[in-house]
Formats: C-alpha cells, sequence, structure tokens
C-alpha cells in the first residue's frame, strides 16, 4: 500500500516558536528552535528515516517517502 499508518493517541505538540514556548511555561524547544530551516529539517528527517532503515524497521521506500513528505511540508 502506499499510505502511512497513522499513529492513534494523544500527544502534546510542540509550540511553533520561542515566543509561544515561554507564554506557555513549555521548557521544550520550539520548532523554530529544533529546525532553524527547511533544510535542516529535511536534513534530520533523512537521517532519522536512514537509521531506522539501516537497522531494518523502514523499508527503503518508506524511508524515502518520509524524506519527500519533508521536503515538501518544509
Amino acid at each position: 500500500p502506499n499510505a502511512m499508518y497513522s499513529i492513534v493517541g494523544s500527544y502534546l505538540p510542540f509550540a511553533a516558536n520561542e515566543a509561544e514556548r515561554a507564554a506557555v511555561g513549555d521548557e521544550r524547544l520550539s520548532l523554530e528552535e529544533r529546525y532553524p530551516s527547511n533544510v535542516e529539517y529535511v536534513r534530520r528527517v533523512y537521517e532519522a528515516a536512514d537509521l531506522l532503515w539501516r537497522k531494518g524497521f523502514l523499508l527503503e521506500e518508506d524511508a524515502a517517502r518520509y524524506v519527500e513528505v519533508a521536503k515538501q511540508k518544509g
């Protein structure tokens, strides 16, 4: 299949930026602080997907799709 399994459950999203993070008292880094650019975000997704593929947790084509989605969503 060409569809990735969606995650079921709950989550607490990261703040978009440092100001939003401070306003709600979240100690975790914001998305902007974690990924200062689209290039950095795609690089980190690539590294994670590649590691999971090499360890046998992802198929090669699924790892490639995660990277493509990261490039599109930025």
